[in-house]
């Protein structure tokens, strides 16, 4: 069985190489991590994406470590980068950013389940959004675009009212809450 697994490692080499190539070259990646077991210990599974193709690779690390490690594709990606907004991913300065949809819906339901009524105004927002820009072809009119930065602006400032102020917490690590 080893040298069977041995084998197909080697023959899909060359395919492997080439779906690294095709991602290098993407206009959009999307990349993701998520918690698996390895010989009963908690490692990382490193996923990288486009529209047809997908990387995986394992690491013992979820960070900053895993991200640049030899294995990973982040360093040498120059596309669009789409994450869920961990902050290891904005040390990749080579390509740009920008967030995951579904991660920020997650996110905007866990804040309705809170009462934050501002969360429900951006997820209606977003949703609108999306709407519109598929009723466009995916580009949104530059008159349309305009009329989504000025409610984006309404729904932010806001939020910004009611949202009390974060509070850093003496002797705490981290972010405020």
């Amino acid at each position: 069985m080893s040298n069977n697994n041995h084998r197909c490692f080697d023959l899909l080499e060359p395919i492997e190489q080439q779906i690294k190539t095709k991602l290098l070259t993407a206009p959009v990646g999307h990349s993701d991590e998520s918690g698996v077991r390895v010989a009963g210990k908690l490692h990382w599974l490193h996923t990288f994406s486009s529209t047809l193709f997908t990387f995986f690779f394992v690491h013992a690390k979820r960070g900053k470590k895993a991200l640049e490690d030899s294995m990973s594709l982040l360093p040498d990606f120059s596309g669009w980068l789409v994450h869920d907004c961990w902050s290891s991913y904005f040390r990749f300065t080579g390509c740009r950013h920008a967030l995951c949809g579904a991660h920020i819906i997650r996110e905007l339901t866990a804040l309705q389940e809170k009462n934050v009524v501002w969360a429900k105004w951006f997820e209606r927002y977003l949703f609108t959004l999306f709407k519109m820009t598929q009723a466009h072809n995916g580009v949104l009119p530059p008159d349309l675009q305009q009329k989504a930065l000025l409610l984006f602006d309404k729904i932010a400032t806001a939020a910004d009212i009611i949202e009390p102020k974060p509070q850093k917490v003496k002797g705490k690590r981290g972010k405020p809450k």
